[in-house]
C-alpha cells in the first residue's frame, strides 16, 4: 500500500512539470552546436531558438550522427529542429540525458538510437487538451479576480481567453501534425484528451503494463524514465540500437545509477508498452 501511495504522489508531482525541466546528468556548456566531425554534429544544453539556427545551418546533408545531452526546452525550435533531423536518415547518439522536448521530438526523428553509458530519454508530456483546459481555468480565475478588482475590462479578460484558445488550438494542431507525420503513439506523447478526468493518471490508459514501483518519496518535480518496452512500443518506425543493452546494463543494472535518477524524482516506466489508438479504451 505505501509503494501505490508514494506512486499516485509520484504521478501527481509528474503532472505540474513545467515544459522543460528534466533530471540527470549536468550538462557542460559547450554551446548550443559543435560540429564534432564532418558526420557528426552535436548539439548541447537548451533547445531554443538558437539551437534551432545553428541546427538548421550546420545539420547538412553530410551529418549522419547527431550527439544530443540535452534537459528539453522550447516546442517550437524543437520540432523544427528534430524536422531537420529526419530531412535524412540520421542517428541519433544519447550522451548523457534526452529529456523533454529532446525527447518529444529529437527521437522519433531519427532513424536509429545510439546510447552511452548511463545516458536515458526522459518524458512529461506534450501539450495536449486535458491539461490545457486545467491551467486555462486557473488563468481563468486570475482574470476573473483581476476584472473584479478593476485591473482589466470584461472585453479584456475575454479578448485574452480568445486569444489563449486560439494559440492552443494551433501548438495542438502542430504536434498532432508532428505525431502524424512520425508515427507517435499517444503513448510516447502521454496524452490527456480534453475529457480527461485526472490530468496526473489518465495518460495510463495508452499503455499495458505497469510503472516500476519506486522505494522514495517523490519532492518535487518528476519525470518517465524510458524504459526500454516503452521505447520500442511507442515508436516502432525507430531502430532502438543499443538503447535496451545501455539501460539494463548501466543503469538497471547499476544500483548506484538508478538511485541517482530517483533521487532526482525520475519515475521509471517499468512494463509500460504503448498500444494502439484503436486498442486504447475510453478514458
Amino acid at each position: 500500500m505505501a509503494k501505490q501511495f508514494s506512486l499516485v504522489c509520484a504521478l501527481a508531482a509528474f503532472w505540474f512539470l513545467a515544459g522543460c525541466a528534466s533530471v540527470g546528468l549536468s550538462a557542460p556548456a559547450l554551446g548550443p552546436c559543435t560540429q564534432v566531425s564532418g558526420q557528426t554534429l552535436r548539439l548541447e544544453g537548451y533547445i531554443d531558438e538558437e539551437m534551432a539556427a545553428c541546427a538548421g545551418t550546420m545539420l547538412t546533408s553530410e551529418v549522419t550522427r547527431v550527439v544530443v545531452d540535452s534537459p528539453g526546452g522550447l516546442t517550437r525550435p524543437a520540432r523544427a529542429i528534430a524536422r531537420t533531423i529526419a530531412a535524412s536518415p540520421r542517428t541519433l547518439v544519447i550522451d548523457g540525458w534526452c529529456t523533454s522536448s529532446c525527447g518529444n521530438y529529437f527521437v522519433p526523428a531519427a532513424a536509429r538510437l545510439q546510447a552511452t553509458p548511463g545516458s536515458y530519454i526522459g518524458l512529461h508530456g506534450t501539450p495536449d487538451p486535458g491539461s490545457d483546459k486545467l491551467f486555462l481555468a486557473q488563468q481563468v480565475e486570475e482574470w476573473d479576480a483581476m476584472v473584479e478588482a478593476g485591473e482589466m475590462t470584461s472585453e479584456e479578460r475575454l479578448a485574452q481567453e480568445a486569444t489563449w484558445r486560439e494559440n492552443s488550438a494551433e501548438m495542438f494542431a502542430a504536434e498532432d501534425a508532428f505525431a502524424a507525420d512520425f508515427g507517435v503513439l499517444p503513448g510516447w506523447r502521454l496524452y490527456r484528451s480534453e475529457d480527461c478526468v485526472d490530468p496526473a493518471t489518465c495518460f495510463l490508459h495508452h499503455f499495458t503494463g505497469s510503472l516500476r514501483p519506486r522505494e522514495l518519496p517523490v519532492n518535487g518535480q518528476a519525470m518517465m524514465v524510458v524504459e526500454p518496452d516503452m521505447l520500442e512500443s511507442c515508436l516502432p518506425g525507430l531502430d532502438p540500437g543499443n538503447y535496451r543493452a545501455v539501460f539494463e546494463d548501466t543503469i538497471l543494472g547499476n544500483p548506484a545509477r538508478k538511485t541517482e535518477i530517483e533521487a532526482a524524482n525520475g519515475l521509471f516506466t517499468g512494463t509500460l508498452a504503448c498500444v494502439s489508438p484503436e486498442e486504447t479504451p475510453n478514458s
